[in-house]
């Protein structure tokens, strides 16, 4: 029935020829936004992903080195206690001297016993040793 009006009636045909036209435009501009769309919502995720990859890698960078920092420290805390017991065995097999007079300092002696004995340093250390 269309068909035969289109014919006979060219103003309709022009009119329906008009609004197809319309359409296929108002359909190409919707799939260029939609391509456009698309297009920068693959550059945003492309770029999501290589950020997201970057803050791994510095994840990953920053165990890395707190393991080696940790494993550095248990050395250190490792050779400290071994120090510690060696000077604890030194001292055990060599007591500290006992001072030599308890005699009260007067105002012509020093009130440090580190002029008498030069080896008694300030600390109360004698030769390297502290008691």
């Amino acid at each position: 029935m269309l068909s035969t009006e289109m014919h006979q009636n060219p103003a309709l045909r022009e009119k329906l020829e008009e609004i197809v036209r319309n359409n296929d435009r108002a359909l190409a501009s919707a799939a260029a936004r939609m391509n456009a769309d698309l297009a920068r919502s693959l550059r945003v995720s492309r770029f999501l992903t290589v950020l997201a990859l970057a803050v791994c890698a510095l994840v990953v960078f920053v165990v890395h080195h707190q393991g080696n920092t940790i494993t550095t420290q248990q050395q250190l805390i490792r050779q400290l206690f071994q120090d510690n017991q060696e000077l604890f065995q030194y001292r055990l097999k060599n007591p500290p001297m006992e001072q030599r007079g308890t005699e009260q300092p007067t105002k012509n002696t020093p009130a440090s016993g580190a002029e008498k004995n030069p080896a008694l340093r300030a600390d109360g250390c004698r030769n390297g040793v502290c008691v």
